[in-house]
């Protein structure tokens, strides 16, 4: 399991997978962290869930070894941007934006980057969702599994190529 995991954008599925994983033991708690534009939003979720706010999206991307895109599609381009130069080489950047495929990640990100793309659904707010995984070919075996024992959480998820 990824010691660290990022959430960028606590809306609603953001929101979801975090409390998720709390609830679920899959990572401590203090070892998630929450970044969200208003940052009273991701405030909100630390209190309810133990979860660690940081001030920046670099900042987020520098503490996480998985992290989660949970942001808007039209906003992904500029989160992107935002984490792409702090992430670092080992981490893992896990997108469940609808409609941005692997290749357009890669593309705003780097060739380099370790890219899951995730759909996930509305039933994650319940731990009932069924969820799509796929993944580009620099995510090792490890780091699959990583990122499907977290998507274990809310629901049921599935590998599709």
């Amino acid at each position: 399991m990824f010691q660290t995991i990022g959430v960028c954008g606590t809306g609603n599925m953001g929101r979801a997978i975090v409390k998720g994983l709390v609830a679920a033991h899959a990572i401590a708690a203090d070892h998630i962290y929450l970044y969200n534009i208003h940052k009273e939003k991701a405030e909100a979720l630390a209190k309810e869930t133990g979860a660690v706010v940081v001030d920046t999206p670099e900042e987020l991307a520098r503490q996480s070894q998985g992290l989660i895109m949970a942001v808007k599609p039209n906003l992904m381009e500029l989160a992107l941007e935002a984490v792409r130069e702090s992430l670092p080489a080992d981490s893992v950047l896990i997108s469940i934006a609808a409609g941005i495929s692997l290749e357009k990640l890669a593309f705003y990100t780097g060739p380099e980057t370790k890219i899951v793309r995730v759909m996930p659904n509305t039933p994650a707010k319940v731990g009932e969702a069924m969820i799509a995984v796929c993944r580009n070919k620099n995510v090792t075996e490890e780091a699959f599994a990583t990122a499907m024992k977290i998507f274990a959480a809310v629901g049921q998820a599935e590998e599709i190529e």
